[in-house]
Parts: structure tokens; sequence; C-alpha cells
């Protein structure tokens, strides 16, 4: 993609919003709505939108650079989205590791758990 002038921003947000067929567009949505939902709830709208913008920008321009030809969809902004979640998924985890060792060894309780009975 090239700008031909500084008026052709819109070209680094256009491919988002672009589909090549009825398939690529449902699973687009599919996933926008499963992972975007997801990732809305824990970080909120503005966020979430501030992600999936940066993210589809950046996969469009990336795009870009690797080949000369059309890129449309929105896989760069899912591809984000679903990066926010990794990261997210391995701070907790980080977080949860550094409780574990700065508190020692905790006692284990089973007395929560009900067996079934027949």
């Amino acid at each position: 993609m090239q700008l031909n002038s500084s008026f052709e921003f819109y070209r680094w947000f256009m491919p988002m919003f672009l589909h090549v067929d009825f398939m690529h567009i449902t699973f687009n949505l599919l996933s926008q709505l499963i992972i975007g939902g997801f990732i809305e709830r824990i970080f909120g709208f503005w966020r979430t939108l501030g992600i999936y913008i940066i993210s589809g920008v950046g996969g469009t321009l990336l795009g870009c650079l690797i080949n000369d030809k059309i890129s449309v969809g929105a896989s760069g902004a899912i591809f984000g989205l679903c990066s926010a979640l990794v990261l997210l998924c391995s701070e907790i985890d980080r977080m949860a590791d550094s409780q574990l060792e700065s508190s020692g060894p905790q006692p284990v309780s089973y007395t929560h758990l009900t067996l079934p009975t027949n």
C-alpha cells in the first residue's frame, strides 16, 4: 500500500472493515464477539477499542511491509486482542507465583470438596 498524499491515512484503518467473502466476515465477527467481549469485561470499552485499533493499524502496516498485495480483514486486530489476553494471563500467573513464593508453603485443605453419594 503506497500513500500518494498525506490525506490518505484512512487506508491504514479501512482494511479492518473490509472482508473477502461471507465466511471471512463471519469468522472475524465470531472471534470479535468471543474474544473482544471477554477482553472488554476485563479492560473496559475504551482500552479494548484502543488495543483493537492499534493492533489493526499495526497489522495493516506490517502487512504492507511484508508484501505489496491488498490487505483486508480484521485479523491483525483480533490477534492484538488475543495477545492482550495472553499477556494478561502471563501477568496473573507471574503475580500468583510471586505471592506463593513470598508467603511460603501453604497447608492444603480438602474439607470443601463434596463427594457424590450413590
